[in-house]
């Protein structure tokens, strides 16, 4: 169902991407091989950021199956987010398991790396502001369930 021609892809791979939780915690195996990949493939990155950022969620499972390491390698492609308001959905969801998640502290030091020196710190000053919001209680919206 995932090999389709383009526009049909357009459409199918940002409508997984949206229900990455769910399908992970129904399918682990379908969402690793044929979900996660996605996140990073250059050609389809841009439609499932764009789908999945709406209503993120994500838990430790998912995070070491692969997002993770997806979230690092998006920093890098910001700028391709249609809206800021995804951007901003992207900077909660990072502050959310840099603050709740049992990734290791390499791991949490490589992402808040990213978020600091990627792209020359083009979105350093956003994600500043994001974590200020946190801070004082003024959330984006909640979006990554450790558990």
């Amino acid at each position: 169902m995932l090999e389709a021609p383009g526009p049909a892809l357009d459409a199918i791979q940002p409508a997984f991407a949206q229900q990455l939780y769910f399908i992970y915690s129904a399918d682990e195996g379908f969402a690793v091989k044929n979900i996660l990949p996605l996140f990073k493939d250059s050609r389809r990155a841009e439609f499932v950021w764009n789908a999945y950022l709406y209503f993120a969620r994500c838990d430790n499972k998912l995070l070491s199956a692969g997002l993770l390491d997806a979230i690092n390698f998006e920093w890098t492609h910001l700028d391709k987010l249609r809206e800021k308001s995804l951007r901003t959905s992207f900077f909660s969801l990072v502050i959310s398991i840099l603050s709740f998640s049992d990734i290791s502290m390499e791991s949490r030091d490589t992402l808040l790396r990213e978020s600091v020196i990627s792209m020359d710190g083009k979105h350093s000053a956003d994600f500043a502001e994001a974590v200020v919001r946190f801070l004082t209680g003024r959330r984006h919206r909640g979006v990554c369930r450790m558990g």
